[in-house]
């Protein structure tokens, strides 16, 4: 349970994409304007079909066609925090994966405002929309910090495990660091796929490649320490 926690702590500190702040500010939020969203995204049957799907099989799914040749940049959290109905407009009628990612970290820097709930499910439109990172976001959240009605905890362990596994493997591809470095972990532990130090190693290594300064990367970093010391 200590493991979990510790990778809790420090997946919430850094959960943007690689090229992201390894912290960030709480955003000024346009309250009833993110309101007026929550209650849409409550009425809207493609949010609640997505969000109760694997997102490694959600994946791609509502993304453009040019999605598969330009990796998704997430909108400016504090951009979709003053305009929060602009950002789902775009998350939910243009497919846009970097609105849909966002405005969930927009809501998510405003935890006293913004159940987790209504974060997780447009990390999972970005996910269909063909954002890697948001894959990674909603299955991390599954892993080590579920969020209250989450679909997803119904499933058999080990299912689980590999629908997370899965969801790095495809935010990692896609050259996300913290997906690798999730996709890492999931490699050293066993954790949905089989275990495998040298595969390990090489997730970890690709995420300091990707973002040799970002906070996956010192993530990275301890976990191969660790694998060192348990030899």
């Amino acid at each position: 349970m200590a493991r979990r926690w510790v990778l809790a702590a420090a997946v919430l500190l850094a959960w943007p994409s690689a090229s992201g702040p390894t912290a960030e500010a709480p955003v000024s939020l346009d309250g009833p304007a993110a309101q007026r969203v929550i209650a849409a995204m409550d009425a809207e049957p493609r949010i609640a079909s997505t969000w109760a799907m694997c997102p490694a099989d959600a994946y791609d799914r509502s993304a453009p066609s040019y999605a598969r040749w330009v990796k998704p940049d997430s909108e400016k959290p504090d951009t979709c925090a003053t305009s929060p109905e602009t950002c789902y407009r775009r998350c939910m009628d243009g497919a846009d994966a970097g609105a849909c990612f966002g405005l969930g970290r927009a809501f998510q820097l405003r935890p006293e405002e913004i159940d987790d709930r209504h974060a997780q499910m447009l990390y999972a439109m970005a996910c269909a929309n063909g954002m890697g990172a948001g894959c990674t976001n909603r299955a991390s959240s599954l892993r080590n910090v579920p969020v209250a009605g989450e679909p997803l905890l119904s499933l058999p362990a080990k299912v689980r495990n590999n629908c997370e596994y899965r969801s790095f493997h495809i935010g990692c591809a896609q050259g996300d660091a913290w997906s690798c470095s999730m996709e890492g972990q999931a490699y050293q532990l066993g954790q949905g796929v089989p275990t495998d130090a040298a595969q390990a190693r090489a997730s970890f290594d690709r995420s300091c490649r990707i973002a040799p300064d970002f906070v996956a990367c010192t993530f990275a970093k301890g976990r191969m320490k660790e694998m060192k010391r348990q030899r």
